[in-house]
């Protein structure tokens, strides 16, 4: 699961919709007319959906979901000259939507990011504004005006959304600055607060407690989670360097025979390590089991990866998995299957390269 602007977007504006205009109906509990209402509102969203909001409050929403678009899934892949005035236009959107809405939360945290001066900076700001955050979206959950049907749950739901991407910000810069047990304390605040566990605040945390060795906690974690190390990368990874760090190396070679027989071009992605820009609204949304979700995990994992230094550069444990002979192996046959492909079907090479974050840009 993952935050999805775009999706949420679309939820708030509905629920507006039905609210002004099927206050009956909703507070009813006819699942067939509240869907019915759903899907008049997703036409006209579909025909229109920027001359939806009502409110200033959901105005800055509609603005904060079409910087994040820019953010999160256009920014990676332009160049320098293009970036730039990507950015610019993001930061106008938020600065907007900041003036529109005081309490756009999400608005002014990803304003935050870009304007800290450092990460614990950014860290401190995220740890002084959190009482406020809550106690805002505390009072929006508890003023639905529907509250006995999937809508208010729903809307009691999105109110409380932007304390949990704050906390989500919290923990992750908790983590970047080396504050391990800080990071602990906001995930697992996080885990009891997000109880769709949409925000997989889960992961974060494993990674926190590989860096304070504690390994009887990350195995409890697991399994709590209803999650493997065959089905989630972080987790994978997390239970990699666990092994790693306790000098089990065989099983840690077991757990990346794993990785390389469960995702996509693995052996690229653990080979290259390649380090992306966090996702700024919040982790971006991925297919599950896809190339995109273990390349944005091992960017997540290098606080693990780059652990020490070696004589090429990297982290002790980044060093390990690079140069492993299974690694290597596979690294070779995908570049010979990648060459056979391009001699089989030289005019398809160029849609070969293109990344499935597109695929997930415009889903809703």
């Amino acid at each position: 699961m993952a935050f999805n602007a775009t999706i949420e977007d679309f939820q708030r504006l509905g629920l507006r919709h039905l609210t002004e205009t099927h206050t009956t109906e909703l507070q009813s509990s006819n699942r067939f007319t509240e869907a019915r209402a759903y899907a008049n509102f997703e036409r006209r969203f579909d025909r229109a959906g920027d001359t939806l909001a009502r409110s200033d409050s959901d105005r800055a929403f509609h603005l904060v979901a079409r910087a994040t678009e820019i953010i999160d899934y256009r920014l990676p892949f332009v160049e320098e000259q293009k970036a730039k005035e990507l950015i610019k236009e993001a930061k106008q959107l938020l600065t907007e939507a900041s003036s529109l809405d005081p309490h756009c939360f999400d608005a002014r945290r990803m304003l935050a990011a870009s304007s800290c001066p450092s990460f614990d900076a950014y860290h401190r700001y995220l740890i002084d504004h959190a009482s406020e955050v809550k106690q805002v979206c505390e009072q929006n959950a508890r003023s639905v005006a529907f509250s006995e049907n999937a809508s208010g749950k729903l809307a009691r739901d999105l109110a409380m959304r932007p304390y949990l991407r704050w906390l989500a910000a919290e923990a992750t810069q908790a983590l970047i600055c080396g504050r391990y047990r800080c990071c602990i304390e906001s995930s697992s605040r996080l885990i009891e607060a997000d109880s769709e566990q949409i925000s997989d605040a889960y992961r974060t945390l494993a990674f926190a407690l590989v860096k304070l060795e504690d390994a009887d906690a990350l195995n409890k974690l697991i399994e709590a989670s209803g999650k493997t190390i065959a089905s989630d990368p972080w987790l994978a990874l997390a239970s990699l360097a666990m092994s790693y760090k306790l000098h089990h190396l065989v099983q840690a070679s077991e757990i990346l025979g794993v990785i390389l027989t469960t995702w996509p071009h693995a052996a690229q992605a653990l080979s290259i390590q390649q380090d992306l820009p966090e996702g700024v609204f919040a982790r971006p949304r991925l297919e599950p089991l896809s190339e995109d979700e273990l390349v944005v995990a091992i960017s997540e994992a290098s606080v693990l990866l780059q652990e020490g230094r070696d004589r090429d550069g990297r982290g002790a444990l980044g060093s390990w998995v690079a140069h492993e002979p299974q690694v290597i192996q596979a690294l070779a046959q995908e570049s010979d299957r990648a060459a056979f492909s391009m001699r089989s079907n030289p005019s398809d090479s160029a849609d070969a390269q293109s990344s499935s974050f597109d695929d997930n840009k415009d889903n809703r």
